[in-house]
């Protein structure tokens, strides 16, 4: 995909702020109780047994680098990993910004704001769950935007398994399914049939 004038300056900004934050910054909270529980969890899980205090996803990112690259290693691979797929997401933000604002200027200001307001960049220094929980849940609009203008199994899918994902990232993300079948009920009743019964069997399946 080609990407617009708009998109390059803040690509360009954002990757100048993700370097200049793993050089200057590094792994964060390496210490502290919640990145070493996620860590405890994935002994739990690798021999077999359930860990109530977490869910599997993040855990399973962190302990299958540990085990392969070591400590610290693993630490710094997985805030490189959370800032690539934050990176990734700006283009989505961005997609959905455009499909409710024509303004192209109103556009670039609101996706420079979230591609480069510390309160989002920072999270992708810490060995915690937020990065991930932020990046996906734009991931997961994105996908119900794409859902409602081409309703397809394929994006159904997709929407399905991003769902998934944030779910057994974050069990927060419960009140996420209410709240996604009210909204696709309300896009049956305005005639979006096919979006929304893709959508709400998606989150039956969930």
């Amino acid at each position: 995909m080609k990407l617009s004038k708009d998109l390059h300056i803040i690509y360009s900004l954002a990757i100048l702020e993700a370097i200049l934050l793993i050089i200057g910054s590094g792994a964060k909270y390496m210490d502290e109780i919640d990145t070493l529980s996620y860590m405890d969890a994935w002994e739990s899980f690798s021999n077999g047994t359930i860990d109530l205090l977490r869910t599997p996803v993040y855990p399973t990112i962190v302990g299958i680098l540990k085990d392969l690259c070591g400590i610290p290693a693993c630490y710094w691979i997985t805030v490189f990993i959370q800032h690539l797929v934050f990176l990734f997401s700006i283009g989505a933000f961005y997609n959905i910004i455009s499909n409710f604002v024509k303004s192209e200027r109103i556009s670039f200001w609101i996706t420079l704001f979230y591609a480069t307001f510390p309160a989002y960049t920072f999270n992708n220094n810490w060995i915690l769950t937020q990065s991930f929980a932020i990046s996906g849940c734009v991931f997961l609009i994105y996908t119900i935007v794409k859902l409602r203008k081409n309703p397809t199994i394929a994006n159904g899918t997709l929407f399905t398994s991003l769902l998934l994902f944030l779910l057994f990232l974050r069990p927060g993300y419960l009140y996420l399914l209410p709240v996604l079948a009210v909204s696709w009920f309300l896009c049956f009743l305005g005639k979006e049939r096919k979006a929304a019964t893709i959508g709400i069997a998606g989150v039956l399946i969930t």
